[in-house]
């Protein structure tokens, strides 16, 4: 008898202690909610004038252009000024026909540019097509295209040091400045889309540019089929314009030659007057390239 108590008692004590528990839970589920508190968003501040610096070669000189606006600074100054009204100015410190190294040199021997670029907000660069061309000028002559091809490829790793040098400099006098880096394009290919190799050239070249500017926490700017093929955007007009062409074979030079002979040009973003550097569409194409680059990543809009 004394065991069934213990028993019926225990299973009282169970029974009460699950009420407990279920009634506890639930007062808890009444009781109101304190709420955890937000962390406030830091506030940023937009920046009250914006100071874009354009270094490079004769693509940031703006060779070619006949308009005032002397290629893209200028333009991209206006561009950005009317997206987002902050007072803008862009200082071109483009130079015909530099090299990366050259470039450089003129950086690392100018007080004023290297002020310039301390003080940026933005600075862009156009850098890669003179060094390519010192490389093709040599290797062109007499050889196909495949040894054309394989001595250009050769020459990427020294192109990747070259450049990583300059980078490493824009970088120890600005660390913070938002950085873009155009790539290149083939001015050639409308009159000898028979010649891959150019093509190709150009290719390995543009692969180290947006390599590269990475590592150096910047962008790319691809302009490459815009420039290149111009208004031969799709490719039943290449392929016409292939079946067109003449065979070029090993006399490349002399082609040229007479390409540059012509007083009109077939690529309508490129200037008549040498066939190989941007008109003011050709600008306008880099341009745009750059300020939707520029919009995406818009961290100079503000103050650090």
């Amino acid at each position: 008898m004394r065991k069934i108590i213990k028993i019926a008692v225990l299973l009282g004590l169970i029974g009460a202690l699950g009420g407990g528990g279920y009634w506890l839970l639930h007062q808890d589920a009444r009781q109101p909610q304190i709420a955890q508190p937000q962390k406030k968003q830091p506030q940023r501040t937009e920046v009250k004038q914006l100071k874009i610096v354009a270094l490079g070669d004769s693509l940031t000189q703006g060779v070619g252009d006949t308009t005032p606006e002397h290629g893209y600074p200028g333009r991209i100054a206006k561009a950005v000024n009317h997206q987002t009204k902050i007072p803008t100015t862009a200082l071109n410190l483009g130079k015909e026909g530099d090299r990366s190294d050259q470039i450089l040199q003129r950086l690392k021997t100018s007080v004023e540019q290297q002020t310039a670029v301390k003080n940026a907000n933005v600075i862009v660069l156009t850098v890669g097509g003179n060094d390519l061309l010192k490389v093709l000028q040599g290797a062109i002559v007499g050889h196909s295209e495949a040894q054309v091809s394989k001595t250009v490829a050769k020459t990427v790793p020294e192109y990747e040091h070259s450049l990583g040098q300059l980078l490493s400099a824009i970088r120890t006098y600005n660390p913070h400045a938002a950085l873009f880096l155009f790539g290149n394009y083939n001015p050639l290919y409308v009159y000898f889309p028979k010649f891959n190799a150019i093509n190709t050239s150009v290719a390995n070249y543009n692969e180290v540019n947006a390599t590269m500017i990475k590592k150096y926490d910047g962008y790319y700017v691809p302009t490459f089929n815009q420039l290149t093929y111009g208004q031969y955007q799709d490719g039943q007009a290449r392929q016409n314009l292939i079946v067109q062409a003449n065979e070029v074979g090993t006399n490349f030079l002399a082609a040229l030659s007479s390409a540059r002979l012509q007083t009109d040009e077939k690529n309508n973003f490129l200037s008549p007057i040498d066939h190989f550097h941007p008109n003011a569409k050709g600008y306008d194409v880099m341009t745009k390239a750059l300020l939707q680059k520029m919009l995406l990543h818009d961290s100079w809009k503000y103050t650090k």
